[in-house]
């Protein structure tokens, strides 16, 4: 058992570790098969819930939001992804979470739609398995056909792992999402398996820079270096960019003298409930009536 508890603990820090046991380890695990058990119960009573971040441009116009789970625990209250999505991923929950991410999004999208709060664009992060799924396109097209949504207004964020060059079957779905109207869109730039191989072959409308690059700028020298990199990679390349985790006006404004066209995160807004957003939505298309719309900071 305790061999058992240990080989866990080394999967759980990534392939090719080893552990030894240890006495707080079995607490860990407990821990965990308990936060398994809760996590499939959330799913049943509909315990998860849709944050959404806005994004915004060089004038602070909203461009578009990501949509972001979150887990409203019983007894712990509001849950971010990071607490627990390892253990959907161990417990091979994360289709199932996938799915219903994607059905309450176009959902919700539709819904703003229909009471006139056209949102430009709304991000939905897919997952390896979802992808993989043979039936995982034709139920995407089958959700907008019943919700009145163009796929223009879906923009699908993968991350560079999804895309290893040894997965063709990946590859060509990617090119079936872009034939059929979707925006696809890199997120996490930079920290995976980053390939200019995939960016050449691959219909890549947008790369996010990935939060790691962001939070030491303009102060760290390798940071900005390849923060400048990326900026000036994509824009030869034609792909449109978004820098995540900007937190400080400083990030903004450098970001905004290397031409960076879109941002989002804690400076200019948080993720916020569908409810919280929708003010957003109104607030921003009562000005737009009566003059070029610029957001207020939130």
């Amino acid at each position: 058992m305790q061999a058992d508890t240990a080989m866990y603990h080394a999967k759980g820090m990534g392939k090719g570790r080893f552990s030894h046991y240890q006495a707080d380890m079995q607490a860990e695990l407990v821990k965990q098969v308990k936060l398994d058990q809760e996590l499939r119960q959330a799913l049943q009573q509909r315990e998860l819930e849709l944050h959404y971040q806005p994004q915004f441009d060089q004038q602070r116009s909203l461009v578009g939001a990501e949509a972001l789970v979150r887990w409203r625990h019983p007894e712990r209250g509001l849950l971010l992804p990071g607490a627990f999505l390892r253990v959907a991923e161990e417990a091979g929950l994360m289709g199932e979470i996938g799915e219903w991410v994607l059905d309450e999004a176009i959902a919700q999208l539709s819904r703003w739609d229909h009471d006139g709060l056209c949102l430009p664009r709304l991000s939905i992060n897919i997952c390896p398995s979802q992808l993989s799924d043979d039936g995982f396109i034709d139920r995407l097209d089958a959700r907008l056909a019943g919700s009145g949504l163009l796929p223009q207004q879906i923009c699908i964020e993968l991350t560079e792992q999804v895309l290893l060059p040894q997965a063709s079957h990946v590859h060509q779905r990617v090119e079936t999402l872009r034939d059929r109207g979707y925006a696809i869109s890199i997120d996490d730039f930079g920290t995976g398996y980053s390939s200019l191989n995939y960016l050449k072959k691959l219909p890549v409308a947008e790369l996010k820079i990935a939060r790691e690059f962001v939070k030491d700028i303009p102060e760290g020298r390798q940071d900005s270096l390849l923060v400048k990199t990326i900026l000036n990679m994509a824009r030869n390349l034609g792909v449109d960019v978004i820098a995540e985790g900007v937190e400080r006006i400083e990030q903004y404004e450098y970001l905004c003298q290397l031409g960076c066209p879109r941002f989002q995160g804690y400076y200019l807004a948080r993720p916020m409930p569908a409810a919280e957003f929708a003010r957003q939505l109104r607030f921003a298309y009562a000005v737009e009536t009566e003059s070029d719309f610029v957001i207020e900071e939130l």
